[in-house]
């Protein structure tokens, strides 16, 4: 079963999230919300393109760390980019290791 498929929703990490400034999902109105760590919001990625904006330098130490849920907010995975010298990603749960892009 493809991990997904079952994302129907997404939160910001409170804890770690330091560099997300803005989000917003492709099908949504044009205008980007501010991200609210800690909370919930729907979002069917299935169907839908999850844009993130920040104002985050390379070098700055600072993390996008996004968790994604399936049903009865179970999470089933997500995202960690980090702005180290180089850009890094992680994908939550499936992997231990960050990547540059």
């Amino acid at each position: 079963k493809r991990w997904t498929n079952d994302i129907e929703k997404i939160l910001f990490r409170s804890s770690f999230d330091t560099a997300s400034d803005y989000f917003k999902l492709q099908r949504t109105p044009k205008d980007w919300k501010p991200v609210k760590r800690g909370v919930y919001y729907d979002a069917d990625l299935e169907n839908n393109s999850l844009l993130i904006k920040t104002d985050s330098a390379l070098g700055s130490g600072k993390e996008v760390f996004v968790y994604f849920y399936g049903q009865d907010e179970l999470m089933v995975g997500g995202v960690v980019i980090r702005f180290t010298k180089a850009l890094e990603y992680r994908l939550w749960v499936c992997s231990t290791v960050y990547t540059v892009f």
